[in-house]
C-alpha cells in the first residue's frame, strides 16, 4: 500500500496513480474494513497522487460520496464528458488511413452518430467496420457493422430485461417513449407503473443498475445500442 510513496521518495519523483474500474474495490471480502485501511496509507502520501477512475457513475459516486463510507471526499469528483464528435471523426479517419482503407468524414461521423459518442461503442463499431472494409467504406457497412454489434450483445439485453420487474420494464418503456411527467396519473396509468412509490423506488433501481442516467432534461439510458434495442423490441416492434 505504501510501495509508490517509497519509490517517490527513493527516486525524489512526484507519482500518479492511475486506477480504472475502481469501483470493484467493492467485491472484495471485507470491502469496508478494507477501504479504511487503504486510505489510512494513502492520506498520509505526500509524493503521490491517485486517479481513481470508473464507469459505474452510481457506484463511484456511493464510494467517495456517502458519509459512512471510508473514501467519504477523499478527493475532487469529476463527471467525464464524452468525447466531441469532431475529435472521434477525426481519431476514426486517420486510423482508417494508417492501415491503406478509406473512410469519409460522412461515414466516420455515422458511426459516432450511431452509438451517441459512447467511447466503448465507438471503438468497437470501428473495428467491426475496419474489419468488413476491403478498401473503403460504405453506409452498407456501417448498417451492417452495427446490427452485428446489436446481435453480439443481444444475450446480455435479454438477460437485462428478464431481470427486471413489469414495472421496472413498463418504466423504461414509458422514458423510451419520451414521457417526461413519470408520476402523472395518465402516465401511470398508461404504462402501469404503479404508485407514485413504485415509481420513485423503480427509477432509483434502474439507476443503480447502470440502466438509466438522470440529467436536467430528465432520463436517458446509459447504454445507446440497449436503447436501439430496447425500442425495436419494446416500443417500435
Amino acid at each position: 500500500m505504501d510501495l509508490p510513496q517509497v519509490i517517490a521518495k527513493d527516486t525524489k519523483k512526484r507519482i500518479v496513480v492511475y486506477i480504472d474500474e475502481f469501483q470493484n474495490i467493492n467485491e472484495y471480502e471485507e470491502p469496508l474494513a478494507f477501504q479504511r485501511k487503504l486510505r489510512s496509507h494513502w492520506q498520509k502520501h505526500t509524493s503521490v497522487c491517485y486517479c481513481l477512475y470508473g464507469s459505474k457513475r452510481h457506484m463511484m459516486i456511493e464510494i467517495f460520496n456517502s458519509s459512512s463510507k471510508p473514501f467519504y471526499r477523499f478527493g475532487q469528483l469529476m463527471f467525464l464528458r464524452k468525447i466531441d464528435e469532431t475529435e472521434w471523426i477525426k481519431f476514426i479517419m486517420n486510423s482508417f488511413q494508417r492501415t491503406g482503407k478509406e473512410i469519409s468524414t460522412e461515414d466516420a461521423g455515422l458511426i459516432v452518430e450511431k452509438v451517441k459518442s459512447h467511447s466503448w461503442y465507438v471503438q468497437q463499431l470501428s473495428h467491426f467496420v475496419w474489419s468488413a472494409t476491403r478498401k473503403a467504406v460504405t453506409v452498407e457497412i456501417v448498417d451492417k457493422a452495427f446490427s452485428q454489434i446489436v446481435n453480439t450483445n443481444l444475450p446480455l439485453y435479454v438477460a437485462e430485461c428478464e431481470a427486471l420487474s413489469i414495472t421496472q420494464l413498463n418504466l423504461l418503456i414509458a422514458i423510451a417513449k419520451g414521457e417526461s411527467i413519470l408520476t402523472g396519473a395518465t402516465t401511470m396509468s398508461k404504462y402501469k407503473l404503479g404508485t407514485p412509490q413504485n415509481v420513485s423506488k423503480n427509477k432509483i433501481v434502474l439507476e443503480q443498475k447502470d440502466i438509466l442516467d438522470k440529467t436536467v432534461e430528465g432520463f436517458y439510458f446509459l447504454d445507446p445500442v440497449f436503447e436501439f434495442w430496447f425500442k425495436s423490441e419494446y416500443v417500435d416492434g
